[in-house]
């Protein structure tokens, strides 16, 4: 361990592997943009996030389908990309896909210049590139409305010692009630919290990274107990999808109070000027009811926020009024006792406090970004301001693909504490590695980069016939006369070249494997190799997963159950991540599984550390890990 907040835990192999000109420490420049975001992202909490979509809101259940434009556009660009068209423009404006992915399939030599777009999603909506060659996108925004994590902060740490925590989750974010919205949607997934310290917008995290290098605190219950002033229901939210564009802010209370200060607007009879000017401005109540409007914090709609419309009163005379009368002053923060799991190093080391921020994230498909089973596919510009998973994914395929300049983290001034629910930029199960250059990952649900072929294990071998578990769908890559190399599975600190057994060949295509064969190999064989998988046994161990490999020549060393197996050749091989910015998140820095894996001239910080060799529990990594170097050259560590 170099410091106890950056851990290079290196799995051994026969090859050699470089850190060169490893630095701690930070400047002074560096330091005092830290100050000012800590300064700015505390601020930002209990100022919600606006409706800026345009989108409308999202029902309480179920799904929303894309709007007619957005379902032309992404009609209209595989109508392009199928005519052998060079490049489609995407017309500059936003886009609502909503609950929906949007997908360009099967697209070749293409070029996709989204740089003035916006695309709109919630709950179930991505960006998906597929299928696709020598493919460029340029530039867009992927973002979510609403948020797909709640936000507020604690009210109360009285049992914190169970593990339970009052806090008052801000409105205008989903609230962590698994009966509607997201959190209804991923009811069965997994959903962590993140207590956040006000003074640094960094969450709190073990002092000692290298004990637990992910924060690892789940949810478990989260009870409703009402709201905390005003009406008491607690399930409101600002009506700020009423505003268009352009309007003006007001202050006051709702209520047909304050959009009478809107002047010219009193009419006799209907004028269509005061009209116009009327329904250009909102009422944003705020926080608490004052006397003098210029005592309110405007524009953050914190107490909801209602348009002002020109309406016809009883006598016939026309006014500006708020639009709705019916809305309550205020809308109140609602109250929750969430209970949660995994927090106790937390409470000793760095103890959550009363007022501090808190998120809540639940987990689910699909990922905000994603490129799928493609080749020299380059992503340019793209940023990914939300997702209820991974920020950018990269699975399958042939890969060596590119990102440049990308961005992954919450959206700038929009009061968001985390980016994206879980990785920020995922590459998994590709067989050539990517060329990373100029990403900013921040601010992420779990790592900030993971890059990661996967592993198959066997689960009986009869001859020719051998049948593996691979839930990273490795045999998507594979086709007769790849040569496989077989491996024990490591169980201490052994040197993986010792670990080696020989390799087989491939005769034909992998195919999956009957259902009731496969049920019947896992009733043997979960238990048996759980020492491997570990805490994932139970999610790998699926009839999905389970494949028939039919063999050139039966396996001449030892291919025994639970012992791993791989085409090297295709793992990932030799990606490189220059000049980007990896900072803050729930787990760890950066995972270098990858043969000849190299990482330069980039900072990191706040994060678990940087872990360097295979994980067996997660079937991910090249079992030629070290083969070829894997080269750290001028990383410099932010905290």
């Amino acid at each position: 361990h170099e410091r106890a907040d950056l851990l290079y835990h290196v799995y051994h192999g026969g090859g050699t592997h470089t850190f060169v000109s490893v630095r701690g420490g930070t400047s002074e420049v560096s330091r005092n943009q830290r100050a000012q975001r800590a300064t700015s992202r505390a601020a930002s909490v209990g100022v919600p996030n606006a409706t800026v979509s345009g989108c409308g809101s999202q029902p309480l259940t179920g799904t929303k389908p894309s709007s007619a434009a957005a379902s032309a556009l992404e009609t209209d660009m595989n109508n392009a990309a199928a005519r052998g068209d060079s490049i489609f423009v995407v017309p500059a404006g936003a886009y609502c896909f909503n609950s929906n992915i949007m997908r360009l399939f099967n697209a070749h030599n293409f070029i996709v210049d989204a740089s003035a777009a916006t695309f709109w999603f919630t709950y179930g909506g991505a960006l998906s590139i597929e299928s696709c060659s020598n493919v460029t996108w340029i530039g867009g925004v992927v973002d979510y409305d609403p948020p797909v994590f709640s936000q507020g902060y604690i009210t109360s740490t009285s049992q914190a010692s169970l593990g339970i925590f009052d806090a008052a989750f801000d409105p205008s974010y989903p609230l962590p009630d698994t009966s509607v919205g997201v959190f209804n949607y991923y009811a069965t997934g997994n959903t962590k919290v993140a207590f956040w310290n006000p003074a640094t917008g960094q969450m709190r995290r073990s002092i000692d990274n290298s004990a637990n290098a992910a924060i690892n605190i789940w949810l478990q219950t989260s009870q409703f107990l009402g709201s905390t002033s005003g009406d008491g229901g607690g399930q409101c939210s600002p009506a700020v999808s009423a505003l268009t564009t352009g309007r003006t802010p007001l202050t006051g209370k709702i209520g047909n109070e304050w959009c009478y200060s809107v002047p010219n607007t009193a009419t006799l009879s209907f004028n269509q000027t005061a009209k116009d000017v009327c329904e250009s401005h909102y009422v944003d109540p705020c926080c608490v009811a004052q006397s003098d409007p210029s005592n309110y914090q405007t524009g953050s709609c914190v107490g909801g926020c209602d348009a002002c419309a020109y309406t016809q009163k009883s006598d016939g005379t026309w006014h500006c009024a708020s639009a709705s009368d019916s809305t309550v002053y205020g809308c109140p923060f609602a109250k929750y006792e969430l209970t949660v799991s995994g927090a106790s190093y937390l409470l000793s080391a760095d103890p959550p406090q009363v007022g501090d921020p808190i998120t809540v994230m639940p987990r689910g498909y699909p990922h905000a970004v994603m490129v799928v089973s493609s080749t020299e596919v380059t992503l340019q510009g793209i940023s990914a301001y939300g997702s209820t998973n991974m920020g950018i994914l990269e699975n399958g395929g042939q890969g060596a693909n590119e990102y440049i300049d990308d961005t992954v983290s919450p959206r700038p001034d929009s009061g968001h504490l985390i980016g994206v629910n879980a990785d920020g930029l995922h590459v998994v199960g590709s067989a050539v590695g990517p060329k990373v250059t100029g990403a900013t990952v921040e601010f992420t649900g779990d790592d900030l980069l993971n890059i990661t072929p996967r592993i198959m294990m066997i689960l009986s071998v009869s001859g020719t016939q051998m049948i593996v578990l691979d839930p990273g769908s490795h045999t998507s890559l594979l086709s007769s006369g790849d040569i496989l190399s077989i491996y024990s599975a490591p169980t201490g600190s052994e040197s993986i070249s010792s670990l080696y057994h020989g390799s087989v060949t491939l005769a034909a295509t992998p195919v999956l494997t009957d259902t009731g064969e496969a049920q019947s190999i896992i009733d043997t064989t979960e238990s048996m190799c759980s020492f491997v998988t570990g805490h994932q046994t139970s999610s790998y161990f699926q009839t999905k997963y389970v494949y028939t490999l039919t063999l050139a020549e039966p396996p001449a060393g030892d291919a025994s159950v639970c012992n791993l197996i791989q085409d090297i050749s295709k793992a990932d091989y030799g990606p490189e991540v220059t000049r980007s910015s990896f900072e803050s998140s729930y787990a760890r820095a950066a995972l270098l599984k990858c043969d000849a894996e190299v990482i330069a001239d980039s900072s990191y910080g706040y994060a678990g550390g940087i872990w360097a060799g295979i994980e067996t529990q997660w079937l991910e990594g090249s079992l030629g890990f070290g083969t070829t170097p894997t080269t750290l050259s001028n990383l410099v560590d932010t905290e």
